[in-house]
């Protein structure tokens, strides 16, 4: 045989000893859309964040899971998304107020109000209900998360549930754990917070578990969402502070850098939220409040700070709440502590 061809043959056997094993290894990765391997998933109850693969900071959500008679219930959407489950294969049925959901090989359905769930055609009697909080849609985890091809399990200590694909070994979530005691050690309208407005708190470093704030923090050089607020200095942004005394300040501010604040926008937004969640019951008073919120902030405004209209005081609930402007701040709502 011709030596040419010879070698030509003995390189294509040594290119298939190489390229053979690659594709086969490849074949055994476990995927979902988008080639993202799930390793696990958790949610920490009361929190507003979930966590993939154990990374953190975790994905955001508007609400935040709760346990009911026993059961953790999690929010539609964010659980499907957190399992692997794209938008597209979450429907609602709004006639028959019905969830079905599809991931790979696994379908379920749920109905608001019934006991029952249905998983690849087959239904099956639970010892819960799907329903409705605060216009969403919450779904058991436990049942949906094992519907959909995924072990569960509950760490009563750190309150997390831990979801991971029932062909793997139970994961170990070391930063999801730190996160949870760290959230757990957190005082109750900290929390609150985070779930109204969608943000994350941490600890000042002087009084470490008595003061609290969220990022970006425009004053702290370490603080490294800085860099986005000045890209954005055309808007608004939130600062939060939780103060030692139980005192609550949610500051509407403008970024230092900006020369003229006539060219920023501002969102009130937080400010009512704020008040939804630590006055229900007192909504009727929310619009005069919100309507001095935005005189404050537009005198601070149309006078490029030089002006600060008077501090205005209100009693809900039988707590003292004040709007007022300082500092970097187009308005202020503080709920006084004690």
């Amino acid at each position: 045989m011709n030596r040419k061809i010879i070698g030509i043959l003995l390189a294509a056997v040594m290119l298939l000893a190489i390229v053979v094993p690659a594709f086969a290894q490849q074949e055994k990765v476990n995927v979902y859309e988008g080639q993202t391997l799930i390793k696990s998933v958790a949610f920490i109850i009361g929190l507003n964040e979930y966590f993939v693969n154990d990374q953190v900071p975790g994905v955001k959500m508007d609400t935040a899971p709760y346990i009911q008679n026993g059961r953790t219930f999690v929010p539609v959407r964010f659980l499907g998304n957190a399992l692997g489950v794209p938008d597209k294969d979450i429907i609602w049925n709004q006639a028959e107020r019905r969830v079905d959901m599809k991931r790979g090989d696994n379908s379920l359905s749920m109905v608001i109000g019934k006991a029952r769930i249905t998983v690849n055609g087959q239904a099956k009697d639970i010892d819960v209900s799907p329903t409705i909080k605060d216009s969403r849609t919450f779904l058991p985890a436990r049942y949906v998360a094992e519907g959909l091809g995924f072990n569960v399990d509950w760490d009563a200590a750190n309150k997390i549930v831990i979801c991971w694909p029932k062909d793997s070994p139970k994961p170990v979530l070391s930063n999801v754990i730190k996160q949870a005691v760290e959230f757990n050690g957190k005082p109750e309208a900290v929390k609150k917070l985070e779930s109204a407005l969608g943000i994350t708190m941490v600890t000042g470093s002087y009084d470490p578990g008595r003061w609290w704030y969220n990022a970006p923090a425009p004053y702290l050089p370490e603080e490294p969402a800085r860099s986005q607020i000045i890209a954005n200095k055309d808007k608004s942004y939130v600062y939060v502070d939780y103060h030692p005394d139980g005192s609550i300040w949610v500051n509407i501010r403008w970024a230092s850098v900006v020369p003229d604040i006539r060219t920023v926008t501002y969102d009130l937004s937080p400010i009512e939220k704020t008040l939804r969640a630590f006055f229900p019951g007192q909504e009727a008073r929310f619009p005069a409040i919100m309507a001095r919120a935005r005189e404050i902030a537009e005198v601070t405004k149309q006078s490029n700070r030089f002006e600060r209209a008077k501090m205005t005081v209100y009693n809900l609930d039988g707590k003292e709440i004040q709007l007022r402007s300082d500092d970097f701040n187009f308005v202020s709502l503080v709920i006084l502590g004690g």
